[in-house]
């Protein structure tokens, strides 16, 4: 066998070995460096706080970790004592009111001593497990920057919170597995995004996802979750209306991500510096960003490189790339996040890789690289302050606007939207035809 032969061979062995050690290597490290936070937690707490302010991970003022652990089974404990947790939650170390479902409320956990950092870990625990069935990296490189991103301070953040979105992470991964399943798995998987939804209510967007389907079968998806909806917001209006006041409103220069960020926080910056900031000012800087987007979108979406890359991509990585693009999308338009939920951007991010790789040199190219530079700047950018405020805005809009592209070819190459174009085309023409004989009579 010719050396060049051997060499090839050679190469397309350690590919695969790279390929199947990825998924793996990633999750695996995530462990890893878990335990030893913990093991610094219990034998070195000094050391452990260090490590939280080297990441940039806000410190608890009380000393210990899943404080939003704490704050689900302190209203849990409080409501169950009569205490209306939507008005006052003396429970909670800090206070907090209730601003979750009130299926929370009435979830059968144990609330007693102790419960708080096992419930906890359960929470971490099923989230890094859940990073074994995410999409493989397809290259050493990919999953470099994967285990980057998985190593980053958002997740630590979110970790060291024990924040439910964690629990919805892997909630949201069980579900993205049963979809690539057979039709009655699949169904299950819609079942766990509405279980997950009515928990915390942005997972529910995840039902754009049907569009996958067959018309008549998303159609009946779309009708079953309606219903459930409907029937859960019938039996909990009144505590609906008491929780929204208690939603926290955005924060324009702190530690949350959003589309109203920007502008507002450009407003005030104006008003302080300039002593000029009308008040239509806010409002007319977020259409002009939210056209701006939007007008990206639609060509990275019309863009021939664009379509043929995102052809060749691999089902679990396509589909987890637009599940990762509606999670972000939909938190970022709806409503002002805890940056921990930028956590979401692990779905997108090895997508968006195999994207950038696939596609012809040229600007559609560098949007897409750009926004996978831009998702792992973010996931990274924590310890930047007020310094990095306006990079960490540039690089939230454009990550989305390249997921915003990726979710308009994903509706435009849907089945159901594909079935619905063709039955509105069939009715076009049979109205020509009848027009037509009409006028030859």
């Amino acid at each position: 066998m010719p050396a060049s032969s051997r060499a090839g061979l050679i190469r397309n062995a350690a590919r695969r070995v790279t390929c199947r050690a990825g998924p793996a290597a990633v999750p695996l490290a995530a462990l890893l460096a878990f335990a030893l936070a913990a093991g610094l937690y219990r034998y070195a707490p000094g050391a452990y706080s260090a490590l939280l302010r080297l990441f940039g991970v806000p410190e608890q003022p009380f000393g210990y970790p899943f404080l939003d652990t704490q704050f689900v089974l302190a209203q849990i404990d409080c409501w169950r004592r009569g205490i209306d947790v939507y008005v006052v939650n003396p429970c909670d170390a800090l206070g907090r009111l209730h601003d979750y479902s009130p299926l929370w409320l009435r979830l059968p956990l144990p609330t007693g001593l102790g419960w708080s950092d096992r419930f906890g870990l359960l929470v971490d625990l099923g989230f890094l497990l859940s990073l074994f069935f995410l999409p493989r990296p397809a290259t050493r490189l990919d999953g470099a920057l994967l285990l980057a991103a998985t190593l980053s301070q958002v997740t630590a953040f979110g970790l060291e919170r024990g924040n439910t979105d964690l629990l919805i992470f892997a909630l949201a991964v069980a579900a993205g597995r049963l979809w690539l399943r057979a039709p009655a798995l699949r169904a299950a998987g819609y079942a766990v995004v509405f279980g997950a939804g009515l928990l915390k209510f942005f997972p529910l967007v995840l039902f754009v996802v049907a569009l996958r389907e067959r018309l008549r079968d998303m159609l009946a998806i779309a009708l079953a979750g309606c219903a459930g909806l409907v029937g859960f917001v019938l039996a909990y209006h009144a505590e609906l209306r008491k929780l929204a006041p208690n939603i926290a409103g955005p924060n324009y220069f702190g530690d949350m991500f959003g589309a109203t960020i920007l502008p507002h926080g450009a407003a005030i910056a104006a008003s302080v510096l300039l002593g000029w900031a009308p008040a239509w000012l806010p409002g007319a800087l977020l259409a002009l960003l939210c056209a701006a987007s939007l007008g990206g979108a639609a060509r990275l979406a019309g863009d021939a490189g664009f379509a043929g890359a995102d052809a060749r991509l691999l089902p679990r990585t396509r589909l987890f790339l637009v599940m990762g693009a509606l999670l972000v999308c939909g938190c970022f338009f709806a409503h002002a996040s805890i940056r921990y939920r930028a956590v979401f951007l692990l779905f997108a991010l090895p997508g968006l890789l195999a994207l950038g790789r696939g596609m012809p040199a040229g600007p559609a190219r560098c949007a897409v690289l750009g926004a996978a530079a831009a998702a792992l700047f973010l996931m990274w950018s924590m310890r930047f302050g007020l310094a990095g405020w306006l990079p960490q805005q540039v690089a939230w809009w454009w990550a989305v606007s390249v997921l915003a592209g990726v979710l308009l070819r994903f509706a435009a190459r849907a089945a159901a939207m594909r079935e619905l174009t063709a039955w509105r085309r069939l009715q076009l023409n049979a109205r020509d035809r009848t027009a037509s004989r009409g006028g030859a009579n």
